[in-house]
């Protein structure tokens, strides 16, 4: 199905127009996609550095980057995890840690639904908050089930609304004209962290000698998530005051 998708929407390119009027183009400052190929610009070093330079680009960055890191290592990592720290079978651990795919799937179609009408900056605070809880869930004692049941479910609703709610306030905090190139960038962020959070937590918990190590990294990649966060409100506030 999502073959079919890219397949539709890459045969689909050529119908993509932008309709601005030439006041509009101006207030811009950009050249409109059909008269225009912004694939060039980002094969020009000095865009990239441009944007670079820019006060919230690497904070963005960063957290897509964390996000990412937290999303990709639950999903290697957290039937391992309740086996060798949970005690579980290999077959129960199994089914619990797919409920995180449960909750990233109901934190999307819930974040798509509301997307429109609460702003990007609660998506990604309410997404960071609910990372935090599910860290915390895992690491306060439970008894019974409660903890597999709950934990990989709010892991994954936490995930769902940041990456997206990001994309969508692009425009905004960079300005149509790079936002192309911007989320290029992110795009990068969100591969490399799929590439090298995983393999990083074998390398920690090789270190630590237990599986107990998993909710302390996923705390680090939250908190660093927060923190770039909170960095690009700040920077985002001063730019509407004209600062």
């Amino acid at each position: 199905m999502q073959l079919a998708l890219a397949v539709v929407l890459a045969a689909g390119t050529r119908r993509w127009r932008d309709h601005l009027t030439a006041a509009q183009m101006a207030q811009l400052g950009e050249t409109p996609y059909a008269q225009g190929d912004w694939r060039h610009d980002m094969r020009r070093p000095h865009v990239v550095r441009t944007l670079m330079a820019m006060p919230a680009a690497v904070a963005v960055i960063v957290l897509m980057f964390a996000t990412t890191s937290v999303e990709q290592t639950t999903m290697l990592w957290a039937s391992s995890y309740m086996v060798h720290a949970g005690g579980m079978s290999i077959h129960t651990a199994g089914v619990y840690a797919n409920l995180f795919f449960v909750g990233l799937v109901a934190g999307s179609v819930v974040a798509g639904v509301v997307a429109l009408k609460v702003r990007d900056v609660w998506m990604v605070v309410g997404g960071i908050a609910v990372l935090l809880g599910a860290v915390v869930l895992m690491v306060v004692p439970m008894a019974g089930l409660w903890r597999a049941l709950t934990a990989p479910v709010l892991l994954g609703v936490g995930c769902a609304p940041i990456a997206p709610a990001v994309v969508h306030a692009t425009p905004r905090l960079f300005g149509a004209a790079r936002t192309p190139a911007m989320i290029g960038m992110q795009t990068a962020a969100v591969s490399l962290a799929t590439l090298v959070s995983p393999v990083l937590f074998a390398g920690v918990e090789r270190v630590s000698g237990s599986m107990h190590a998993l909710p302390w990294y996923l705390l680090g990649f939250t908190v660093i998530a927060l923190a770039a966060y909170a960095r690009v409100v700040r920077v985002a506030r001063l730019h509407a005051r004209g600062e």
